[in-house]
C-alpha cells in the first residue's frame, strides 16, 4: 500500500490528519483491505478508499513501525500535558467555533485586521459550513480531551476522524471551485529497478506527478517520507520528553489567564448585536492581549 504525507511542517495531529494522498484499487475480505504487491494496483486501492471518504485507509496503508510511532507519540503527550490546560484550551476553541457560527456575519464584514477581498469572501462563504463542521470534528475527537488523549487508538482516530475531516475538506475544495481530491485518470509504472519504483499520477485535468516509492514492511510509502520517518518522529519524541513539568507548573497561571481574557472576549462578540459592537469588542481585546502575550514569565503579577 501507498501513503503520501507532508510531514516536515507538521504538529502530530495535523500530521494524523495530514497523511495526504496516495492510492485505491484492490479488493476486501471480512472487512480488511487487502493491499495488492503491486504497486501500482496499491496506489489505485488508496486513492479509491481516500476518494470514497475512508481515512482508515491511511491507517492501514502504514507500516506496523509507522502505526506504533504514531500511537506511541500520543500517548506521550497525553503524559506530558497539563490535563486542565489542554481541556481548556479545545474548549476554547469549541467557543471560536460556536461565536464563528452565530457572528458569520460580522465576521465576513468586519473591517478589523483589513477587508476580506470580494473573491476570497465568495470562497469562504461558501465552505463555511464546512469549516465549521471539519473545526468540530476534530475539536470533539479523541484528541480534544486529555482522557481521550491518554486512551488514543490510531485506527479508530482514523476510521472515524480522519474519514470525517476528508469528507469535509473535499467538500470545502468543491464548494471554493476546486476539484474532488484523490482522483486520478491513471496511475502508471514509469521506473522500477533495485533502488526505487517510480509512479505516474496523472490527474484529471492530465497533469502528471512522478512519485518515488519504497517497499516497507510489504507496505509502499513515498520515499521521501520513508527517509524522514525516523528522524522526524525521534524529535517528536525529543521534544515532547524534553517538557519540564515545573516550567509548565510556572507558567499555567500566565496561560489560564490568557485562556481566561479570550473567554470573556469571546463572550462579547458572541452577544455582539451590531457590526460596530463586534468590532468593538476584537478591539478592545488588542492592547491587553498582546500585553499579556509578551510579559516575561514571572513578572505577571
Amino acid at each position: 500500500m501507498i501513503i503520501n504525507l507532508s510531514f516536515k511542517n507538521i504538529h502530530l495531529f495535523v500530521v494524523l490528519s495530514g497523511l495526504l494522498i496516495a492510492s485505491c484499487a484492490s479488493g476486501r475480505e471480512k472487512g480488511v483491505l487487502i493491499f495488492p504487491d503491486d504497486p501500482v494496483l496499491a496506489l489505485e486501492l488508496i486513492t479509491r478508499e481516500l476518494a470514497d471518504g475512508n481515512g482508515g485507509v491511511i491507517w492501514d496503508a502504514m507500516p506496523a513501525s509507522y502505526q506504533s510511532d504514531i500511537n506511541s507519540v500520543a500517548h506521550l503527550l497525553a503524559e506530558k500535558v497539563d490535563a486542565e490546560l489542554y481541556n481548556k484550551s479545545f474548549y476554547l476553541i469549541l467557543r471560536i467555533i460556536d461565536v464563528a457560527t452565530k457572528q458569520k456575519k460580522f465576521i465576513f464584514n468586519t473591517n478589523f485586521g483589513g477587508k476580506i477581498s470580494e473573491d476570497n469572501l465568495v470562497k469562504v462563504e461558501a465552505a463555511w459550513s464546512s469549516i465549521i463542521a471539519l473545526s468540530k470534528c476534530l475539536s470533539r475527537s479523541s484528541i480534544g480531551d486529555a482522557d481521550g488523549l491518554k486512551s488514543f487508538d490510531g485506527q479508530s482516530f482514523f476510521d472515524s476522524t480522519v474519514s470525517s475531516l476528508i469528507r469535509y475538506t473535499t467538500d470545502i475544495t468543491l464548494s471554493s471551485g476546486g476539484k474532488k481530491p484523490f482522483e486520478y485518470s491513471s496511475i502508471d509504472l514509469l521506473e522500477s529497478n533495485n533502488k526505487r519504483t517510480i509512479l505516474g499520477l496523472t490527474s484529471t485535468s492530465g497533469t502528471v506527478q512522478r512519485m518515488e516509492f519504497t517497499n516497507l514492511q510489504g507496505r509502499w510509502i513515498p520515499t521521501n517520507i520513508s527517509n524522514e520517518w525516523v528522524k522526524t518522529m525521534a524529535e517528536f519524541k525529543e521534544k515532547l520528553e524534553a517538557i519540564n513539568p515545573e516550567e509548565l507548573a510556572k507558567n499555567k497561571p500566565r496561560l489560564i489567564a490568557l485562556i481566561s481574557m479570550l473567554e470573556g472576549v469571546l463572550k462579547q462578540m458572541d452577544m455582539a448585536e451590531t457590526q460596530v459592537q463586534f468590532d468593538l469588542s476584537l478591539q478592545r481585546a488588542v492592547l491587553p492581549l498582546v500585553g499579556l502575550l509578551f510579559t516575561p514569565s514571572g513578572m505577571e503579577n
